[in-house]
């Protein structure tokens, strides 16, 4: 996807989230779009509210672990993402 697409990806997740604060699987679209704009920390945030809504997904919980380590790698460690 470009660059673009991805922006309006995370856009439309986030009026999802608006309509319904309760619907993990938007949290985990507008992290996944996060990712690929290379927006981590917010990416940890979507990811960790995911997994808090619906903790029997094992594909959020997943996604949560790799965005751990995509954070680790740049060096810039966000708490929530390890509590």
């Amino acid at each position: 996807m470009k660059l673009e697409e991805w922006e309006e990806a995370a856009f439309d997740a986030g009026e999802a989230i608006v309509r319904n604060e309760a619907y993990g699987k938007a949290y985990a679209l507008r992290g996944q779009a996060r990712i690929a704009l290379e927006n981590y920390d917010d990416a940890c945030k979507d990811y960790s509210r995911a997994s808090e809504l619906e903790p029997e997904s094992k594909a959020f919980s997943e996604s949560l672990k790799e965005v751990r380590v995509l954070r680790f790698s740049t060096g810039d460690l966000v708490m929530h993402c390890f509590l």
